[in-house]
């Protein structure tokens, strides 16, 4: 960094990146209708072969000029990247995005193409590809945009900051595994349908009750940490105590509010500190981080 920060440095960076800004200004915007055409598929995923004949076929047009599009501007990139970098390629973790959005998103069209959207398992399968895929696309439209300086610096800082709380999240984590385990075993339900039916209510109140149960479809063994990560972020429920024997309720009340104390407001505010360290640091080599991504 300090070697960015001298003035004779940045002029001559400046000079070669006025040579090559337009290519990557082109490549993000090829990029850029490649999204733009997968968000449309997205939202057209439900079109039915025969009842939507026109939202189908409009569909697939653009997944296969979308094909021609991806192969042109991000595998001939990519694989010239490859040759160009050899080894090098692959410690940027930019570029094993990039390398894993190319092969998801043909393995994906191809899945869509194989099983259609008629069978409801194969149509879940394919959901969740998609959603993997817009995930990768929008990592990749970061990476891309950086060309800007304004966003560059931006999507630097955020990255930054999610490097430098590793540390604090997991023993954020460990805090809530230990608080799930002891709530565990206190043998709190979290179920309303089971609660409603030990309070001696009828069939359909259970069955409207399970409906509205957020945990509904977990595992049994994950929630318990979702509800205490629930009150950690501010999301207190105390309906479940009122089954707890007399001992265990008072017991499940007072972990609670150690529950509260450390993880909502302890942890939280340090969470605040570290993001503002971090930002006020990103700030000092504002100039630097632009001028290394032009490098």
């Amino acid at each position: 960094m300090s070697y960015l920060s001298c003035e004779f440095v940045q002029r001559i960076l400046n000079y070669h990146w006025s040579l090559v800004r337009r290519y990557y200004v082109m490549l993000f915007l090829s990029f850029f209708c490649s999204m733009v055409m997968i968000v449309v598929n997205v939202s057209l995923l439900q079109a039915h072969p025969d009842y939507d004949s026109l939202k189908f076929r409009t569909r697939w047009c653009l997944n296969i000029l979308n094909v021609v599009l991806t192969f042109a501007s991000v595998v001939v990139f990519e694989a010239r990247h490859i040759i160009k970098n050899s080894k090098s390629y692959f410690k940027d973790l930019w570029n094993l995005n990039d390398l894993f959005f190319v092969v998801w998103f043909y393995a994906t069209l191809i899945c869509d193409w194989v099983y259609g959207t008629e069978d409801k398992q194969g149509l879940q399968i394919i959901r969740i590809m998609y959603v993997v895929l817009i995930v990768t696309t929008f990592l990749r439209f970061l990476n891309l945009s950086r060309v800007f300086n304004r966003f560059s610096f931006i999507i630097q800082m955020i990255f930054n900051v999610i490097y430098e709380i590793k540390h604090f999240m997991s023993l954020f984590l460990l805090f809530t595994v230990t608080f799930a385990v002891c709530v565990n075993i206190l043998g709190i339900e979290l179920d309303p349908a089971l609660i409603n039916n030990k309070e001696g209510l009828t069939h359909d109140t259970i069955t409207a009750d399970k409906s509205e149960n957020p945990y509904y479809g977990l595992l049994i063994i994950m929630q318990v940490p979702m509800y205490v990560l629930n009150t950690s972020l501010g999301t207190f429920n105390c309906d479940p105590f009122r089954l707890l024997p007399p001992v265990s309720r008072v017991t499940m009340w007072l972990l609670w509010v150690v529950i509260v104390f450390i993880n909502t407001i302890v942890f939280m505010n340090f969470l605040i500190a570290v993001i503002s360290d971090v930002y006020a640091q990103t700030m000092q080599t504002r100039t630097e981080e632009v001028f290394q991504k032009k490098a």
